[in-house]
C-alpha cells in the first residue's frame, strides 16, 4: 500500500528546520492491514516522515509510492487529489480551520474531494462524532472547543472520506488515557 524505497529529505537553509535536517529511508513497505508505529524523539523526522508517506512533501530523492503509484512524479495538485481520495491524516496541530463548526471541519475533506451529497456527508460527519464522543459540539467553531475535543475531530475528518490509508502523528496526545 505504502512504499519508500531509497528516499531522501532534506529542509532548505533559511526553512523551518536547521539547514542540515533530513531524513533518509532505505527501503518501508506498509501493506494492506498493517498497523505500523513510527517512535522517536521529538525533532527527529516522525513528522517529516508522514508527510513524505502522505505526499505532502516531495522526496529529494527516491520514490514514495501509494497503492502503486509513485507521488513524486506527480504535481502538487495531483497529490492532494491521491490524499483526499485515498488518505486520512491526523496532524499533530489538528489543522481544524476557525471559521468552520466542527461538522464542517469533518466534511471538508469529502467535500473536497467531491464525493457524497451534502446530507450524507452530514450523516457520516454526525455518525463519527457520536463514536468519538463529540457528537455535542458539532455545532462549534475550534476555538470553542477543548483541546481533546479537537483530537476527535480531527480524528473524525481524518476518518470521514473512508481513508485506504491512515496517517496519525500523535493522535492520542491531547486525549485522556
Amino acid at each position: 500500500m505504502i512504499e519508500l524505497e531509497e528516499v531522501t529529505f532534506r529542509y532548505a537553509p533559511g526553512g523551518p528546520h536547521d539547514a542540515g535536517f533530513g531524513i533518509s529511508v532505505k527501503r518501508m513497505r506498509i501493506g494492506p492491514g498493517e498497523r505500523v508505529a513510527i517512535v522517536g524523539p521529538s525533532g527527529s523526522g516522525k513528522t517529516t516522515l508522514l508527510h513524505l508517506m502522505a505526499g505532502i512533501l516531495p522526496p529529494d530523492t527516491g520514490t514514495v509510492r501509494l497503492g502503486g503509484q509513485a507521488l513524486g512524479e506527480r504535481s502538487d495538485a495531483q497529490r492532494r487529489r491521491l490524499r483526499l481520495s485515498h488518505i486520512g491524516m491526523v496532524f499533530q496541530e489538528f489543522e481544524l480551520l476557525e471559521y468552520l463548526s466542527a461538522r464542517d471541519n469533518i466534511t471538508l475533506p469529502a467535500r473536497l474531494a467531491g464525493v457524497g451529497s451534502r446530507a450524507l456527508l452530514h450523516e457520516r460527519a454526525l455518525s463519527l462524532a457520536r463514536i468519538a464522543g463529540v457528537d455535542h459540539v458539532l455545532h462549534r467553531k475550534p476555538r470553542q472547543l477543548s483541546q481533546g475535543e479537537r483530537q476527535r475531530i480531527a480524528i473524525c475528518r481524518a476518518l470521514s472520506t473512508h481513508p485506504t490509508v491512515l496517517l496519525c502523528d500523535e493522535p492520542t496526545g491531547n486525549l485522556d488515557p
